[in-house]
């Protein structure tokens, strides 16, 4: 594992070196709402009014932006989406006169985390974007490190980490949970090498959540990946973002009550761990993602979020289970999709929201 700091470079998972933006809007629409600082709203602002109202990119500076308080205003979304939404072709369109450097900083960086660690900078990506689903399932890999010039990268740091929060009331250097991470990303490679990849993944994700601290500890003996049945809040939040999904959104909303109730049945055991058998490398390439963010990216304590990451990924291997079954998607557009939806809810449970309703 390389763990050399480099100057000048930042450093990223290396199955997310090809990312770049397909503009599937997700993020543009309700419930994601954009927060505005006053320095931002103010930039905006001036630069609308610098624009003529000819060029395609033109919206009135009094319609850009809604209160929210404490300083901060919400870009608005008067037809349900971003004010500054283009359509044919779909685009920013204040990204397309002013440039990144215009952007709201929360648009500007999603779906990255940027973070400068003793180690360097790092980038981590979020699930909760189609696409950065959609290169788990294409270029499914055990977790490496890619370097980039800073030169090429557009994203700056949003602040710096120096230790981390351990468990609640104990902080430790981020030294330690580097080697941590480095030697859990060490376990999925050899899982992923393994001659049955399906009993892998499982002990692999099952000494996440019972021992995140000892991962080369003994694995729990006979664990096997259990259906994880929704309760009605995440069933209904699951349902509301697979029917926004880009593309296969419309055919996942004609399915419901129906995939409500399967959902809330859950899968049986065997199915997923066919599942399990047949895309291990793809889950084990999520969980090595969602480790990266421990401690790091992630605000929790770091041994809780890798017990949550590990706890998502089997939760994901249950839905997909779900979607693959009621014959809504394919195998992989199942899991592509419950990757994403799977991370906007649990991003959504810690903000205790509730975002549909029946």
């Amino acid at each position: 594992m390389d763990r050399s700091n480099k100057q000048g470079e930042i450093r990223l998972p290396s199955v997310m070196v090809p990312y770049r933006c397909r503009r599937t809007t997700l993020c543009c629409h309700p419930p994601w709402r954009v927060w505005v600082t006053q320095d931002e709203a103010e930039q905006i602002q001036t630069r609308l009014e610098e624009v003529d109202d000819k060029e395609g990119g033109w919206v009135e500076p009094d319609r850009a932006f809604e209160a929210a308080g404490a300083g901060c205003r919400l870009l608005t979304q008067p037809s349900g989406g971003c004010v500054f939404l283009g359509q044919d072709p779909v685009r920013c369109r204040l990204q397309e006169i002013g440039g990144l450097d215009l952007l709201p900083m929360l648009c500007r960086l999603f779906p990255r985390s940027v973070v400068v660690t003793p180690a360097g900078i790092e980038a981590a990506f979020r699930l909760a974007c189609p696409t950065v689903s959609a290169l788990v399932v294409e270029g499914a890999a055990a977790f490496t490190w890619s370097r980039i010039s800073l030169r090429e990268w557009a994203y700056p740091p949003t602040h710096r980490i120096d230790q981390v929060l351990w468990r609640p009331g104990e902080k430790r250097g981020f030294e330690e949970l580097e080697e941590l991470r480095c030697s859990w990303w060490a376990e999925m490679e050899r899982a992923l090498a393994a001659s049955s990849i399906g009993s892998a993944l499982s002990a692999c994700l099952s000494a996440m959540i019972e021992e995140p601290e000892s991962p080369r500890g003994r694995k729990p003996a006979n664990w096997s990946l259990p259906s994880v049945p929704l309760q009605y809040g995440a069933a209904l939040n699951t349902c509301g973002f697979l029917s926004i999904l880009p593309n296969r959104g419309p055919r996942y909303q004609a399915a419901y009550p129906g995939l409500m109730d399967a959902l809330q049945q859950g899968p049986t055991s065997g199915e997923v761990a066919a599942l399990a058998d047949q895309h291990a490398d793809i889950f084990l390439c999520a969980a090595g993602l969602l480790l990266q963010q421990a401690g790091v990216h992630d605000a929790r304590p770091a041994l809780l979020a890798i017990r949550k990451a590990a706890q998502q990924v089997v939760e994901t291997l249950s839905s997909a289970s779900i979607l693959w079954k009621v014959g809504q998607s394919t195998v992989c557009d199942a899991i592509q999709d419950a990757l994403t939806v799977s991370a906007l809810v649990r991003h959504h449970q810690q903000l205790s929201t509730l975002v549909f309703v029946d």
